[in-house]
């Protein structure tokens, strides 16, 4: 086959030859479209296509006359720029001379250029004229070209390195020496590039001046001691080892252009100039002085180039191709009109289709929608390049969760099963959406009628914290790494990068537990537990819910008792939509429009004192990850992490209520009562040890008694050692949010004694400590104590 004709489907692995079979144009299996001399396998021309994320995997010759090549999301990756030009009979050929033509009738609409020409045999092993090479020439090991006078001599070395000398002095210039396969030789092609090839035929260094050159280019060496290309009697290219050669000033760069190393942009005042340095960096200046930096370095032997693509990104490379900086600017799946601009007034702005996307110095750069992405049609991933229309949705892996862009112009994820949604992205103004596009640029956009930016998802990843579930981590590890936002079975969003090694960008935040059908045993970080979803214990014989009123409900299973944490005082709230444990280890109960009605009151991490000797273990220690949990004694607690100190803690905790769920035990409220309980005569407050409690005695008094023989002061077992004198009758016990504690009767909000501390400091609770005595702390400090430490009587005090 020697042809593709207008209509045709180029299918990776197929190919067209040249009818005398020296030249071959493959499609290859890795998405790159190449031209080779057949006898040598030397490749002579490349579309450069094999992107890690984005290659080719088919193309098409469209009967307009464009030759294009697509990957595997529809997105255009290459294209000849020839649509319109062409018609059905618009066919694509490899000459028998090695070029390859897009012809329309006798008009050629497109070449690679790469005609060769048949040398003439000399006597020695060196070809053409001594000084150049000509298109489809090459160099290989020992062969040397030579500037006429013979003072300087290329060559390339056995040793695999290619380098210029200048007589009687020594090597002035090399290539080759980096680290992988070694140079093997030296090609100049038909396009203008000049390629240091290895053993494979892949690329060790190029000049970066492919598309500069036609058949009649040549690469030479100069008397001066310059090496150059030429085009058409314009130097295109330069090793700058001599006299620094005229270089014809432009202001602007076109999308598909290169600026080489040491080329610039010149504002047409001549004020300004930006430059792409030999070290790898773009710097705009004004005279000698600095204004701006990309901030890119060469860690190669420098050279290189900066591309601007006409999808409206520009990148820097070295000269061994890889990419070191990135204005992150793509903006289309196609190419489009751009152009890179130095103005009189110092601004350098890229302009895509008439908007201006970047600028530094002074230019302003606006918003740009995309206007070529391509429609998601299924699945659970919106790909980079693709947009989900307003009523359009994604659906999870498993069917449960449906992600949507809904009539109110709002983000929503939704469980299938039950209707419950969570709200994703932010509508104040209630505009109306039209789409929401995933990005090159690892962006997420909700957008509004007329271009107007609704929403957007900001980088919101903790890189120490993990944020992977364990029912999806599987699937992200084994899927294509091309980034995307991806829609996990728990109802989570997750945004990775487009490029190496797919970090994790950005997430929604909330999931729900459960739904994926767990036992739902915690709440991780992001998970939320809506009304009607239980948090159980380990034993199942406890239970947590949220009510509709946004307070909490601990329940025994077995004995169907329950307890109540309560949240607010406004008992008309009806419309508390879900517990959510957050990714700052706090937890919210909020609303069904997002709005928060309660937060927890976490306490922060505090790290111990070390003492002077003490070994540093923490690297070492293990901790726990931050969960919400309710445990086999009914507690309900955070346990938090303090990642600066490798730490995991109790950051707020429901006290243990098992005695109070289980009328077949003692009503314990453990060693600690906080605000939101009250403590009822039915309840007792015991110390670890248990030796110590403090209840209602039979006159309605509350009480601090001693439950042992071992006591080490006055008191003995049964023995009162302090009372709220004055409080007879008494049917409550409470702690006020302000630091109070205080004895009477909470329904009737009748105080009978109080320890007078209100306004002592944040967080109270009341401790019956192991030592005997009852403390009241508040601020991280003791306010107020019964001053029975050590076992002593007290009573007579009060």
């Amino acid at each position: 086959m020697d042809s593709f004709k207008a209509g045709d489907i180029i299918e990776s692995g197929s190919s067209i030859k040249s009818k005398n079979g020296k030249y071959e144009l493959v499609f290859q299996d890795d998405g790159n479209f190449v031209l080779y001399e057949v006898s040598h396998k030397r490749p002579l021309w490349s579309s450069n296509t094999t992107s890690s994320y984005r290659k080719a995997s088919k193309g098409l010759l469209q009967d307009d006359g464009n030759l294009r090549l697509f990957d595997d999301d529809n997105g255009e990756v290459w294209s000849s720029h020839t649509g319109g030009r062409g018609d059905a009979s618009t066919v694509l050929t490899v000459q028998d001379d090695g070029n390859v033509r897009l012809m329309s009738g006798e008009n050629q609409l497109w070449a690679t250029n790469t005609a060769q020409k048949e040398p003439e045999k000399p006597a020695n092993p060196e070809v053409g004229a001594k000084d150049r090479l000509t298109a489809g020439e090459e160099l290989t090991k020992d062969q040397r070209r030579s500037s006429p006078s013979g003072e300087y001599t290329l060559i390339m070395q056995a040793d695999n390195n290619l380098v210029l000398y200048k007589k009687d002095k020594g090597p002035i210039w090399a290539r080759g020496k980096t680290a992988g396969n070694s140079a093997e030789k030296l090609v100049f092609r038909g396009d203008g590039e000049l390629e240091l090839l290895t053993w494979s035929g892949a690329q060790k260094w190029v000049t970066g001046t492919a598309g500069r050159g036609n058949s009649d280019s040549f690469f030479a060496v100069r008397d001066d001691g310059n090496m150059v290309i030429s085009t058409d009697g314009q130097i295109v290219w330069s090793s700058k080892t001599g006299p620094e050669l005229p270089e014809a000033k432009r202001d602007r760069l076109k999308g598909g252009q290169r600026l080489l190393a040491g080329e610039a942009l010149t504002s047409p005042n001549g004020r300004f100039t930006l430059t792409f340095q030999n070290d790898g960096n773009f710097v705009l200046y004004e005279g000698s002085e600095p204004r701006w930096a990309s901030g890119g370095h060469s860690y190669g032997q420098g050279g290189g180039w900066l591309l601007l693509t006409t999808d409206g990104n520009m990148t820097s490379f070295e000269d061994d191709q890889s990419s070191q900086w990135s204005s992150r600017t793509r903006y289309r799946r196609t190419g489009g009109d751009c152009e890179l601009i130095i103005q009189d007034n110092g601004a350098a702005v890229l302009k895509l289709d008439g908007v201006t996307t970047w600028a530094v110095n002074g230019g302003s750069a606006t918003t740009y929608e995309p206007r070529d992405f391509s429609p998601v049609t299924s699945g659970d991933k919106i790909s980079p390049g693709q947009y989900l229309a307003a009523g359009q949705s994604i659906t999870s892996n498993n069917g449960d969760m449906i992600a949507t862009l809904d009539e109110n112009g709002q983000f929503v994820v939704r469980y299938t099963k039950t209707g419950d949604s969570i709200i994703v992205s932010t509508n104040p103004r209630k505009e109306t959406a039209t789409k929401l596009t995933v990005g090159y640029n690892d962006d997420v956009i909700l957008w509004g009628e007329n271009g107007t930016k609704i929403w957007q998802a900001s980088n919101n990843i903790d890189k120490y914290a993990m944020h992977y579930d364990d029912d999806d981590r599987e699937r992200f590890f084994s899927r294509e790494r091309n980034g995307g936002l991806i829609l996990s079975n728990n109802g989570k969003l997750r945004l990775y990068g487009s490029g190496w090694p797919n970090d994790l960008i950005w997430t929604s935040g909330r999931s729900f537990a459960g739904f994926s059908g767990k036992r739902i045993s915690q709440l991780k970080p992001g998970e939320i537990l809506v009304i009607g979803q239980n948090l159980l214990s380990d034993n199942g014989d406890h239970e947590l819910s949220l009510l509709p009123s946004g307070n909490l409900r601990i329940r025994n299973t077995r004995f169907n008792t329950s307890v109540y944490y309560f949240t607010n005082d406004d008992t008309r709230l009806t419309d508390a939509h879900y517990l959510e444990f957050g990714q700052d280890h706090v937890l919210e109960v909020r609303g069904e429009t997002n709005g928060m009605i309660w937060r927890s009151s976490n306490r922060k991490y505090e790290p111990p004192q070390r003492r002077e000797g003490d070994r540093h273990d923490s690297g070492s220690r293990r901790i726990d990850p931050p969960r919400f949990i309710l445990d086999n004694r009914a507690s309900a607690y955070i346990n938090a992490v303090d990642y600066q100190y490798r730490a995991d803690y109790n950051a707020w905790r429901i006290t243990d209520l098992e005695s109070c769920l289980n009328p077949v035990k003692p009503t314990s409220f453990g060693d600690t009562l906080r605000p939101n309980f009250t403590m009822k005569p039915e309840h007792i407050l015991t110390s670890n040890s248990g030796e110590y409690m403090a209840k209602f005695n039979n006159k309605g008094e509350f009480a601090l008694i001693c439950n042992t023989d071992n006591s080490h002061g006055s008191a003995r077992r049964g023995d009162i050692m302090w009372r709220a004198k004055g409080a007879a009758s008494s049917n409550s016990v409470w702690v006020t949010g302000d630091g109070n504690l205080c004895v009477g009767d909470e329904e009737k909000q009748k105080v009978k004694w109080q320890s007078e501390t209100a306004g002592s400091g944040t967080e109270p609770r009341l401790v019956v400590q192991d030592d005997g005595n009852m403390c009241l702390y508040a601020g991280g400090k003791c306010a107020w104590h019964s001053n029975t430490a050590g076992g002593w009587r007290r009573d007579y005090d009060y």
